[in-house]
């Protein structure tokens, strides 16, 4: 599998095209014939940067236990790359979502907090409530004042 368009600055879908590919393990092969895998890990359209990560193979010293996986990542100039391979793709949206209730949108999707039900009435009182708290502060503003005498009369009201 291919990911058309991710060295291609002036492409019109690299954003989607990223998106894409940002779950999926990657072989990127840049203008000198040298090889990185691994996971798309970010990419700044800012500076065409492509930082990509890969476990470390590196081992624990004096046989400890590692507390956490660490990876080695690569940046690569987009101007740089030669040639994008997917060489292992992201399980597909519809098989990460039970029943397809809702498919995720993008490689985050499944990350999005679910919304619960709302009460709307409680909504409703608190809107009231702030449009009355808003109309009473406006009723202390003074015309003609000016901003330290206003802040004074803030100041005192409160106490």
């Amino acid at each position: 599998m291919f990911c058309p368009g991710v060295f291609d600055s002036h492409s019109a879908g690299l954003s989607n095209v990223l998106t894409d590919c940002f779950t999926n393990s990657v072989k990127v092969v840049n203008t000198l014939d040298v090889t990185y895998e691994g996971s798309i890990f970010a990419y700044d359209t800012i500076t065409n940067t492509l930082v990509l990560a890969s476990p470390s193979s590196s081992s624990p010293k004096d046989g400890a236990k590692p507390t956490a996986q660490s990876y080695n990542l690569n940046f690569i100039k987009i101007s740089l790359i030669k040639d994008v391979t997917v060489t292992k793709a992201a399980p597909s949206a519809q098989s990460a979502t039970p029943n397809n209730s809702n498919p995720p949108k993008g490689p985050f999707g499944l990350a999005e907090p679910k919304i619960g039900p709302l009460n709307v009435q409680t909504i409703q009182s608190r809107e009231a409530a702030a449009v009355r708290k808003e109309l009473q502060d406006a009723a202390h503003v003074g015309i003609g004042v000016t901003k330290e005498g206003q802040e004074i009369y803030d100041a005192l009201r409160k106490s």
